[in-house]
């Protein structure tokens, strides 16, 4: 007997189209399905998709297996099919879909004669009932499979471990990554191509290795010592800056007409006032109005930073002073005698020092800081001067030395050797303040060193870091 099949449906579909509607109506309850799968699941009997039926509000849905399927449709007519595929189709698959009515076997115009039709019919009702038969079975192991629960201690011959294989994909085979892949390059590309960043607002440091003005809207961080830095001279209402520093000190100036408020100690207008970043520091500011930069946010410590105040004219300073050599001295002698404001030199009992070493050191250590001007130097012979124009213990060269080391040489000076007379020397201007000096006193000509007095003349100055609070 020949079964008339009508084609229903047939077209090649992307899996990742996914769900494929076909609104035909049509009458019918036999449907015959060919699906193509991927080779390695052709003949493993997988499930490669669900049919829908639709007739009015009623629906009914059919697994579908690997190779020719067969379906018995349950509902009378077919308004719409639907199908919605699995993984184990091929990335491009082709769908075919007949459909006949067992009804038209008996009551269609190519129908044989009764009789012969009467015989025919259990074979294809063997058919159909042979696949539904199949159908129920595979429906049983699986429904058998979800209810019975093993314990993991019950499956015997289990491996050890399960140590993966290696294997290789190419890329179709994970759904979706071609179009991310495509998408990352084009997003590098762009990337890549795309202009750097210049504008004052960038969020990179800028380095600074040597003194300057800075800028707005920039973040800074310094990278050499004993760096002064300058604030922006015409800031805007908003503008902010940054500055950090490495291990070490950077100060960073004010204008004249500015101020900064550090926490909530606020330093005086004018030049050479602002802060100072100790080691490892950083301070963001903002620039409110009226010359007031304002700090926003601190790392660590950071102070502020006052300019040198100094006294106008110099005036006579006391001090102490002690040996920085090895040098010996006679007649009961030391160098503390050269600043005891005692100059006898007429009566045989003056005082001084007396030294049988060409060359003298004294650490002169004042009780504050000061801007060095000016010295009185008396010459000649300790304690026996009295009489002597030339005495044999004198002074030939006077060398003086800021700091506490002879490695910054100040000034160096020739007196007479006219015994207790006032020689005034004049340093060069000053530029940096100390509390300790270096005095050299130098012999030639002979092996004793000899001074009578030393009076030194200064302007105390007073700078430097105020704890911000």
């Amino acid at each position: 007997m020949t079964i008339n099949l009508t084609r229903l449906y047939t077209g090649s579909q992307p899996f990742a189209d996914g769900l494929i509607k076909i609104d035909i109506p049509f009458t019918g309850n036999i449907l015959a399905i060919e699906l193509t799968t991927k080779p390695e699941y052709a003949n493993t009997n997988q499930r490669i998709g669900t049919l829908f039926q639709f007739y009015g509000t009623a629906s009914k849905a059919y697994a579908l297996f690997s190779g020719k399927d067969i379906v018995k449709l349950e509902l009378p007519e077919t308004d719409k099919l639907w199908f919605a595929p699995t993984p184990f189709l091929s990335d491009i698959y082709t769908l075919t879909i007949d459909f006949t009515n067992v009804g038209s076997v008996i009551d269609g115009s190519n129908a044989l004669s009764l009789p012969e039709q009467i015989l025919e019919l259990p074979e294809l009702y063997n058919l159909v009932q042979n696949k539904l038969d199949s159908l129920d079975s595979r429906i049983d192991i699986l429904e058998s499979d979800v209810a019975i629960a093993v314990a993991w201690g019950d499956i015997t011959d289990k491996p050890l471990v399960f140590a993966p294989d290696a294997h290789n994909h190419v890329i179709a085979d994970v759904i979706g990554l071609q179009t991310n892949l495509d998408s990352l390059d084009s997003r590098i590309d762009t990337l890549e191509t795309a202009s750097p960043v210049t504008n004052s607002a960038s969020s990179l440091y800028t380095l600074v290795s040597a003194n300057q003005t800075l800028e707005a809207n920039k973040k800074y961080l310094a990278t050499a010592t004993g760096l002064t830095l300058l604030l922006p001279s015409s800031p805007s209402i908003g503008d902010v800056l940054m500055v950090s520093t490495g291990n070490f000190d950077t100060k960073v100036y004010q204008n004249t007409s500015q101020q900064v408020l550090n926490l909530a100690t606020q330093t005086p207008s004018g030049d050479g006032n602002g802060l100072i970043l100790k080691p490892y520091s950083s301070i963001d500011l903002i620039y409110l109005a009226s010359g007031l930069w304002v700090s926003r946010f601190r790392a660590r410590t950071v102070n502020n930073w006052l300019a040198p105040q100094s006294e106008s004219t110099p005036v006579l300073k006391s001090y102490t002073v002690s040996l920085f050599n090895s040098a010996t001295f006679e007649d009961g002698t030391n160098i503390q005698n050269i600043n005891n404001n005692l100059l006898n030199t007429g009566n045989g009992n003056g005082d001084g020092m007396n030294s049988n070493s060409t060359i003298v050191q004294g650490l002169v250590t004042f009780s504050e800081s000061i801007l060095l001007d000016s010295f009185d130097f008396y010459n000649g012979q300790g304690y026996y001067s009295a009489g002597y124009a030339t005495p044999d213990y004198r002074t030939s060269i006077v060398n003086v030395y800021s700091g506490n080391n002879l490695s910054n040489l100040i000034g160096t000076f020739n007196p007479i050797v006219t015994n207790g007379v006032k020689q005034t020397f004049n340093l060069p201007a000053p530029n940096e303040k100390y509390s300790n000096y270096i005095f050299e006193f130098i012999r030639t000509g002979g092996t004793s060193v000899g001074v009578l007095e030393l009076d030194i003349f200064g302007r105390t100055s007073v700078d430097g870091e105020v704890l911000a609070t």
